[in-house]
């Protein structure tokens, strides 16, 4: 077959040839844009995320200095002299009054001790007064216990194996970096954190050089370049850090303004004392007070000089208490926040770090980005776009089509070269009988044949005629079931009737192949009825007792055995049995196909076209019947199953 029409299967390998590509190209470019649209809203749906958690950092960083603020700033801006357990201030009539300092009954969560050291390493407290005397004065004017004297002893002990003059000194010297030209940082300055104002500094001025090389275009142009080839996750991660460097500094100099502020109402308030002090001539300079870690103790420190003498004043405080708090107070937008000490300025992270102390946050990331997911709007990698399912459809269609189309051509090729076949056959099968007639007939009408021999050329002519009558029939019926049959209702009939008749012209058939009939139908069989009519079972054994007698015709056993039998209470089985050679092997896949048979077959076989058992099934099949066959030791059986009628 693919000899013949090589052409048309070519042809249709061309056509696929030219659409896979096609559309291999078009599944590829459609793929990638859509990853890349997917990879694009999960940027776009991870950079908003992350800046809503920046959001929630800074809200967090705010409140947190804003808590801290005013406990920090009234610490700085305390006077030296609050140090002493009690001081000095003038009284109406000129004398001087000797009043507590407010740091001798001191109840702040947030510190744990004052204390002061000189030169020689000597630590003083202003909560527990070196004399007898001064400690009950303290128990009579601030109602306080001696158990509470003890506990600040312990703490003042403490103190001792912490530090000492010389460790803090080293730190609260080696961070001088005041930017005298932001701010009024003079007198009136008491509090900076170094970090801090060293990151400030260094921002401040990186806007300034930046402002000044570049204008308008410029800095859009640089800004494009740097983000240039960057994800929309990194230039909010880079375009985050910018924002939060700004909001840092803007915290830093809030700050800054309002310990100013603070600090001068904490000066109004001693403005006697202070008086005093200057009446006296007593010359004090005051340091800033600056936050230092020593191991995991945070404290502010300040060097303050008097009388030309140099003591350390420090405030220690109380860390984790602070550090609770802090967590309590942003705990409803940073759930499960740490707060990390910065020990140096190459661990500040300024997007993440307090102002008010040298402390910075740190979050769980992940857990935080899980928590800003919209309800509806996570990206999955292995989420099925509509692009996708649209591209799976289409490739479903393709391999379909293709595949529907070669069936379709492969039945056409099959149908026209079983044509071809039967034509063939038909043409070979029509050829003898022909010459038959032709030859007989224009014997008889020149009286060339003797009267005692008419007889027999008219029997000749008679079998040839039936011959060409059967080839006729099985081909009408056979384009009449191809059309869909008769849908005419039939009545149930018993096969006594249906049968009745049939065994003559068997006996016929078979006499004429010089073979011999047994013909056996139990009684049961004859009273069972079926829906099927009569023509149907007569043309179905015709056809077998047919195909029996011409391909035994060679064999020496002449039988032809014809039975039936009531197979079950359901079924009648109709066997016709032959005694040759049997059904070859090389054709018994498709003994039931129609014009199976080519001109060569039809010449060397047994006379036919290869239609009678086709005929037989799909008569077979119009009654849903059942048909087969077994090769048996000799010969072949054919069997037809019958449903009786219920």
């Amino acid at each position: 077959m693919l000899g013949r029409h090589h052409k048309l299967w070519i042809l249709f390998a061309l056509c696929l040839l030219m659409i896979l590509p096609a559309m291999i190209w078009l599944t590829f470019k459609a793929v990638k844009t859509d990853r890349e649209l997917i990879r694009d809203r999960r940027e776009t749906e991870l950079a908003r995320r992350q800046a809503e958690v920046q959001e929630r950092i800074s809200s967090a960083l705010y409140r947190m200095d804003w808590k801290l603020g005013p406990h920090i700033a009234r610490e700085a801006a305390r006077p030296y002299y609050l140090y002493q357990s009690f001081y000095k201030i003038p009284g109406a009539d000129k004398t001087s009054l000797e009043i507590p300092s407010p740091l001798l009954s001191q109840t702040s969560d947030f510190v744990k001790l004052h204390f002061q050291i000189d030169v020689g390493n000597q630590f003083t407290t202003p909560q527990r007064p070196k004399t007898e005397e001064k400690r009950i004065q303290a128990f009579l004017c601030c109602d306080l216990t001696q158990q509470t004297f003890d506990q600040r002893e312990a703490l003042l002990a403490d103190a001792k194996s912490l530090c000492s003059y010389e460790s803090i000194l080293s730190q609260i010297e080696s961070s001088d970096i005041f930017d005298q030209g932001e701010f009024d940082l003079a007198a009136q300055n008491v509090y900076v954190q170094p970090q801090a104002q060293n990151f400030a500094n260094k921002f401040r001025q990186q806007k300034r050089e930046n402002e000044s090389r570049n204008k308008g275009a410029l800095v859009k142009e640089l800004v494009a370049k740097q983000l240039k080839g960057k994800s929309k996750i990194e230039v909010q991660e880079q375009r985050g850090a910018s924002r939060g460097g700004e909001e840092f500094v803007q915290r830093q100099k809030a700050y800054g303004i309002n310990t100013q502020q603070w600090a001068q109402d904490n000066r109004a308030a001693n403005a006697p004392a202070m008086q005093a002090i200057q009446s006296e001539g007593i010359q004090v300079v005051e340091g800033v007070m600056r936050p230092i870690w020593i191991e995991n103790n945070l404290l502010l420190a300040r060097l303050v000089e008097v009388e030309h003498r140099n003591v350390i004043q420090c405030c220690w405080l109380a860390w984790d208490k602070i550090q609770q708090a802090l967590r309590d107070e942003v705990s409803d937008i940073l759930p499960g926040a740490v707060l990390q000490p910065v020990i140096d300025n190459d661990m500040l992270v300024p997007d993440r770090a307090l102002v008010t102390l040298p402390v910075q946050v740190v979050v769980d990331s992940q857990n935080l980005l899980a928590s800003t997911v919209i309800q509806g709007d996570k990206f999955s990698r292995t989420q099925f776009s509509g692009l996708q399912v649209a591209l799976w459809l289409a490739w479903a269609g393709l391999i379909l089509s293709a595949i529907a189309i070669g069936s379709l051509v492969y039945a056409v090729l099959q149908l026209s070269e079983r044509r071809a076949a039967f034509v063939s056959a038909v043409t070979h099968e029509l050829r003898t009988p022909l010459t038959t007639f032709k030859m007989y007939s224009e014997m008889l009408a020149e009286k060339m044949v003797p009267e005692e021999k008419q007889v027999q050329y008219a029997q000749t002519l008679k079998l040839q005629a039936e011959r060409l009558s059967h080839l006729v029939e099985n081909v009408l019926q056979f384009a009449r079931l191809e059309r869909g049959g008769d849908n005419s209702k039939v009545e149930a009939a018993e096969m006594r009737t249906i049968l009745s008749g049939i065994e003559t012209r068997l006996q016929e058939l078979v006499d004429q192949s010089k073979r011999k009939l047994n013909y056996q139908i139990s009684t049961d069989v004859l009273n069972s009825k079926v829906k099927i009519e009569s023509h149907v079972i007569e043309q179905i054994l015709f056809n077998l007792v047919d195909n029996a007698c011409k391909y035994s015709k060679d064999c020496q056993d002449p039988r032809i055995e014809v039975f039936g039998k009531l197979k079950n209470s359901s079924t009648i089985e109709l066997t016709v049995r032959d005694f040759g050679p049997g059904v070859c092997s090389s054709v018994s896949d498709r003994v039931f196909q129609a014009f199976r048979k080519s001109d060569l077959d039809a010449a060397n076989s047994a006379p036919g076209v290869g239609l009678g058992l086709a005929l037989c099934r799909r008569m077979v099949k119009s009654f849903k019947g059942r048909i087969g066959y077994a090769n048996v030791e000799p010969g072949a059986r054919f069997y037809v199953e019958i449903p009786v009628a219920r």
